[in-house]
Parts: C-alpha cells; sequence; structure tokens
C-alpha cells in the first residue's frame, strides 16, 4: 500500500461501521487511482491533489465529482495536446454540451417518475466513476451508458420545446 502515502481515512464515528467503511472504499480507490495514474504518466489526470480522508470531505467533493462525470473533458483542454481522438471528443462533448439544457424542458414538460429514477440511478453511478476515477480519458469511456441517459432525457426536452413552441405559432 505503498500509493496511500500519508494518506488516512478517518473514520465518521457517527456512521455505521458499514457505510463507512463502504465510503473508505472508494476514497481509497480514488487514491491508488491517482498514484497509479501518476506513475504511468497520464495526461489527463483532474484533481490529483483531492484526496477525500473522511466521509465529510467526500460529501464536499460530491458536486465536483458530478461535474467532472457529467461535463468533462472541459472546455479550457479541449486543444492541448491534439488528436484525432481527442478531436472526437471535443466534437462529442460540445454535442453533449448543446443537449444538456433540454434536461431541463424534459423535466418541467414531460417529466414521469420513471424518467426520474433513470436520471437518479443514472447521477449516482456517474458521481461514483466522477468521485473514484481521477483520469478523464478512462472516466469519458466507461461513463457513457449513464451519461447516454441524461442525452436521451435532454433530446426529449429539446423535443418537447420545439413541439410546444411549433404549437404556439
Amino acid at each position: 500500500e505503498a500509493y496511500l502515502g500519508d494518506w488516512r481515512w478517518k473514520p465518521a464515528g457517527w456512521l455505521p461501521d458499514s457505510i463507512d467503511h463502504l465510503i473508505e472504499i472508494s476514497a481509497r480507490s480514488r487514491v491508488r487511482l491517482i498514484a497509479s495514474g501518476l506513475e504511468v504518466g497520464a495526461g489527463s489526470l483532474i484533481d490529483i491533489d483531492v484526496k477525500p480522508d473522511n466521509v465529510i470531505s467526500v460529501i464536499a467533493y460530491a458536486p465536483r465529482a458530478l461535474q467532472i462525470a457529467l461535463f468533462a473533458p472541459f472546455p479550457t483542454k479541449w486543444f492541448e495536446k491534439l488528436t484525432v481522438v481527442r478531436l472526437v471528443s471535443v466534437f462529442e462533448t460540445l454535442v453533449w454540451y448543446l443537449i444538456a439544457p433540454g434536461l431541463v424542458f424534459a423535466i418541467l414538460f414531460r417529466r414521469s417518475s420513471g424518467m426520474l429514477m433513470a436520471l437518479c440511478f443514472a447521477t449516482l453511478l456517474l458521481y461514483l466513476y466522477g468521485f473514484t476515477i481521477p483520469n478523464v480519458g478512462t472516466l469519458y469511456r466507461i461513463r457513457y451508458p449513464f451519461l447516454f441517459l441524461f442525452i436521451i432525457v435532454g433530446v426529449i426536452g429539446w423535443v418537447e420545446f420545439a413541439l410546444r413552441r411549433n404549437a404556439e405559432r
């Protein structure tokens, strides 16, 4: 466990041990994956200085982890180290950025319990990936099944928006 360095998990004390242990496993995985990425010289590591060591720090990082899982790679990194693969990911991410506002229209106009449950499920798994995987390249590839749910709902929202707008004319 040399990858841990001086990182040590600090149990919450107020959570059941079984839950605290599951959170510790995810935090330990993040630390291990950061160390592994640094060791192999991974070029798309993100937030490598963030190594939560207690439940509160895991919760505090949650919004950022979800932001990364949903929207990375970010525009500030789109044109660094250009390759064909990176250009494809830039195009796909741009398309997703354009679709994403449709989520609001879908939730406003076409909301259903099934859709909301699917989005909650996808959000939870995207958060787990965004928290544990500090390599945007790896995250980009494995998040797609869950991101695809967001994409579908976003497209539904834009279609509903367009239908309602045309109906007003």
